[in-house]
């Protein structure tokens, strides 16, 4: 678990994006900074689950690369005061549930009614999501909270986590590892339409490998 080691590391660490700056890159405008870069990835593996729910496994396993990279940005994050408490559940779960509530606002959005009660919870979750970032945004920059290391999403293998950071030093985002998928598909990674689509997903940190 990382912990607090001063102005040079907060100095030398990346910058999240502002929380609307994520959502402008998830629309896919203004792709500035690995993080709105790696979102902007995810919403569009979301959408095309929407459009092909028969390739639901396949493509759940192509977020594995991604979440794995935004996992490795967490060593990177703003350093908190002494006093900093860990965000538990980790950005790329965050991420990972805020890109899935795009998509299906997003699809929502151009083919349902948009007074419809279907839009409202879609765009209603996004929000709820949005206020999580934006919280944590506010309390990484001023100190409050900190990413912990070690914190990776429950389908990613620790030998993938550690083959997309020896990656990190070449520039590019393209072309990532094989993925590999080591759990069942569960919470925010329902198909579209089911009842659970905006039920409570902060349990999938918690599962084990084939759990």
């Amino acid at each position: 678990m990382r912990h607090p080691t001063g102005d040079d590391d907060r100095a030398e660490a990346i910058s999240l994006p502002s929380p609307s700056a994520l959502l402008c890159a998830m629309a896919g405008q203004h792709l500035e900074g690995p993080l709105c870069v790696l979102a902007y990835q995810l919403v569009e593996i979301h959408r095309r689950r929407l459009i092909r729910p028969d390739s639901d496994e396949n493509l759940l396993a192509l977020r594995i690369p991604v979440l794995a990279r935004i996992d490795a940005l967490t060593p990177k994050s703003p350093a908190p005061s002494p006093a900093g408490r860990p965000y538990e559940q980790g950005l790329a779960l965050l991420v990972d549930q805020l890109t899935w509530a795009a998509a299906q606002a997003f699809d929502l959005l151009l083919r349902d009614d948009i007074g419809g009660e279907r839009v409202h919870r879609a765009w209603t979750r996004l929000a709820e999501l949005e206020l999580e970032y934006a919280d944590l945004y506010r309390d990484l920059q001023e100190g409050r909270r900190y990413l912990p290391t070690g914190i990776v999403h429950a389908e990613i293998s620790g030998d993938l986590v550690s083959e997309i950071m020896r990656s990190l030093s070449s520039p590019g985002l393209v072309d990532p590892p094989t993925p590999v998928l080591r759990t069942a598909v569960s919470g925010p990674h329902r198909g579209p339409g089911s009842a659970a689509d905006d039920s409570d997903t902060s349990s999938v940190v918690q599962q084990t490998p084939g759990g």
